[in-house]
């Protein structure tokens, strides 16, 4: 069995969830070896219910990792015994695939190695860049394989951790029912449109796109901007 752990503040949901559960749901949709571990899920998903693994407890974690300073081993304490559920169902063999939280991946796997499971870290951007370079090199080497979404974040983390390999590309795909060639090219627009799509976080850099396009409109360039947030 795989068990895809969400991030604390990720409810698996098609509505009020985020990317990461969006990538989980479509991914895992015909996989029935995978389990979703979350603090929070609706039915959106449409996913049997012995296919998700809501532990409610979890959102505990949320709020400690609110508090600006915390000892190390009170956050190892409070992960371990937050996800005790799912330690206790592990059986030799199985995965627990992290999604994009590396705290857990660091506490959990002295257990889940007891279990004689392995453990994939999947990463969905980059590692903190406030984060000490010796604490990430004490993460992946505590699991089994690191998983990125693109190319740039395998790079960027070999560049801050010299002589790191065991990681893997699992591009992010797009869903061939929603997303496919126009059966005819379209019409030429007089003003071209410059898409935003992403999160409305200054990490996203939406900043940066209206900057831009400020820019543009005092130059006197006709386009046209939009935002899909």
């Amino acid at each position: 069995m795989i068990y895809h752990l969400l991030d604390e503040c990720e409810p698996f949901s098609e509505f009020e969830g985020g990317a990461i559960s969006r990538w989980v749901a479509n991914v895992l949709r015909h996989d029935n070896d995978s389990v979703v571990v979350c603090a929070a899920a609706d039915d959106s998903w449409a996913f049997p219910s012995d296919r998700v693994l809501v532990i409610p407890e979890l959102l505990k974690f949320r709020r400690l990792r609110a508090r600006q300073h915390y000892p190390a081993s009170l956050k190892d304490y409070v992960i371990k015994r937050l996800l005790g559920p799912l330690i206790e169902r592990l059986r030799q063999g199985d995965v627990v695939w992290i999604q994009n939280q590396p705290d857990f991946a660091h506490s959990l796997s002295p257990l889940i190695r007891k279990a004689g499971a392995s453990l994939t870290l999947h990463k969905h951007g980059q590692f903190s860049v406030g984060r000490p370079d010796q604490s990430i090199r004490e993460i992946v080497d505590s699991v089994d394989r690191v998983v990125f979404c693109s190319e740039f974040l395998d790079v960027m983390t070999r560049k801050r951790l010299p002589g790191f390999t065991h990681s893997a590309l699992v591009s992010n795909g797009a869903d061939s029912e929603l997303f496919y060639p126009l059966a005819q090219k379209p019409a030429r627009r007089e003003v071209p449109v410059v898409l935003f799509a992403g999160r409305l976080t200054k990490e996203k850099g939406v900043h940066v796109f209206t900057a831009a396009m400020r820019l543009l409109m005092e130059r006197g360039v006709a386009v046209e901007g939009r935002v899909v947030g």
